[in-house]
C-alpha cells in the first residue's frame, strides 16, 4: 500500500501546527489548493497512519498555497519583477484567466504596478515547472514563453488589435531595410537574449543535468536546444524574418522591463529600457481606441472574481469596452477552425441537395 508522508505545516486559521498526509501518487499540494480541498489530520502522532487516515478533515486551500510557496517556488529572477503575493495573486491569476493549471509556475510580477486598482496585470512563469510534491520525476508541463499578460482589459484589447492586423504592421517595420529596420530588430534581438538567460538561470537553480536530461528526452536534442534559447513567447533569436509572434508577450515585457524613470537609473540595469519600442507601440495603438493601460471604473471586478463587469450592471464612463475574463486564443482559433469546418459541411451539404434536385 502507498505510504504516507507528514508534512507540518501552520495553519493561519487554527494558529496551530498540523500534520497534513498526504498520497504522493494520487494527490499534490497543488491539486488540493486548486479545488480548495485536501486531507488533514489533526491527531497524536502517536497514531499510526492506518489510524491517522480515518481523520481526515478540512483544510484550508490558502494554507497549503503558503505552505507550497516557501518550499517549492522559485525566486523570479525576470528583469523588473518582484515575487508574487501568495494567495493573494495566485487567486487574482484565476480570476483573471479562469485558468488554475499554470498557478504552479507563477513566480513573479511586475514591480511598477500600472493598474489603478493595484492587480497584477502580468505574471514571469517558471519554464519548467513543478509537477509534483515530493520530487520532479518527469518534466509533464513546458512554459515556452516566461511571461504572460492576464489583465483582462488589457488581454481583450490586445486580441482585438491582433484580430484587426496590427501584428503585420509591426512585423512590416522589424522587416524594412533602413535604420528604423535595424533599429527595431537590435530591440527585438536583445530581448530575445534576455529572456533565453532568464530561462537558463531559473533552470540551472535545480538540478541542471537531471533537468536537461529530461527534457532532451522529452523533446529531442535539437528540441531542448531551442528551447533553452528561445526569446519572447517562445520565439527563435536572429530569425532571418523577424517576427513580433504574440502582442501579449511584448505588452507583458513593457510591463516588466520598460523603466518608468529617469534616464540616469534606467543605465543601472541593462536589462531594463527607458524606452521599450515595441511596448510603445502596442500602447499607442491601444491608446488610439480608447483604452487606458491603468484600467477602466469598474474592470477591478473581473480580479476580484466576477465573470465580466456587466454582473454588477456597470458600464464604465471612461471605457467603450465591457470587460469580461478573456477566452484564451488557442481556444478562440479552435473555436474558429470548428465554425469554419460546420460551414464548410453545411455548404456541401447543400450543393449536394442541388445536385440530388437536379
Amino acid at each position: 500500500s502507498t505510504s504516507l508522508i507528514g508534512l507540518t505545516i501552520w495553519c493561519n486559521s487554527q494558529s496551530r501546527t498540523i500534520d497534513a498526509f498526504i498520497s504522493p501518487p494520487r494527490y499534490t499540494v497543488l491539486q488540493a489548493a486548486r479545488e480548495n480541498i485536501t486531507r488533514k489530520i489533526s491527531i497524536d502522532t502517536k497514531l499510526s497512519p492506518t489510524q491517522a487516515e480515518a481523520n481526515y478533515q478540512p483544510f484550508s486551500g490558502d494554507d497549503i498555497l503558503e505552505y507550497e510557496t516557501n518550499n517549492q517556488r522559485k525566486k523570479p529572477q525576470f528583469p523588473g519583477s518582484t515575487p508574487i503575493s501568495v494567495p493573494h495573486d495566485l487567486k487574482t491569476f484565476i480570476h483573471q484567466t479562469n485558468q488554475s493549471s499554470p498557478t504552479n509556475a507563477l513566480l513573479g510580477k511586475p514591480s511598477t504596478c500600472q493598474c489603478r486598482h493595484g492587480y497584477p496585470q502580468a505574471y514571469s512563469l517558471d519554464p519548467i515547472p513543478p509537477t509534483q510534491f515530493f520530487k520532479k520525476r518527469k518534466i509533464d508541463r513546458l512554459n515556452s514563453g516566461l511571461l504572460k499578460l492576464t489583465c483582462p482589459l488589457l488581454v481583450m484589447s490586445v486580441d482585438s488589435l491582433e484580430d484587426d492586423g496590427f501584428m503585420r504592421e509591426l512585423n512590416a517595420i522589424l522587416q524594412a531595410d533602413g535604420d528604423e529596420g535595424n533599429e527595431w530588430r537590435k530591440f527585438m534581438d536583445d530581448a530575445h537574449i534576455i529572456h533565453a538567460k532568464t530561462r537558463q538561470t531559473l533552470i540551472a537553480e535545480g538540478d541542471e543535468e537531471i533537468t536537461l536530461k529530461n527534457l532532451k528526452s522529452k523533446l529531442g536534442e535539437r528540441g531542448a536546444n531551442s528551447f533553452m534559447e528561445a526569446g519572447v513567447a517562445g520565439a527563435r533569436p536572429m530569425a532571418l524574418n523577424p517576427d513580433a509572434k504574440c502582442l501579449h508577450a511584448w505588452l507583458a515585457d513593457y510591463l516588466f522591463r520598460n523603466e518608468f524613470c529617469g534616464e540616469d537609473k534606467c543605465n543601472e540595469n541593462e536589462s531594463m529600457i527607458g524606452s521599450h519600442m515595441i511596448g510603445k507601440a502596442i500602447l499607442s495603438a491601444l491608446s488610439q481606441r480608447g483604452v487606458d493601460i491603468s484600467g477602466t471604473v469598474s474592470c477591478h471586478l473581473v480580479c476580484e472574481g466576477k465573470q465580466s463587469t456587466a454582473e454588477n450592471g456597470l458600464s464604465d464612463a471612461d471605457s467603450s469596452i465591457m470587460v469580461s475574463v478573456p477566452i484564451p486564443r488557442n481556444k478562440q482559433r479552435k473555436r474558429r477552425d470548428k465554425e469554419a469546418e460546420r460551414k464548410r459541411r453545411r455548404r456541401m451539404k447543400a450543393d449536394s441537395e442541388k445536385l440530388n434536385i437536379c
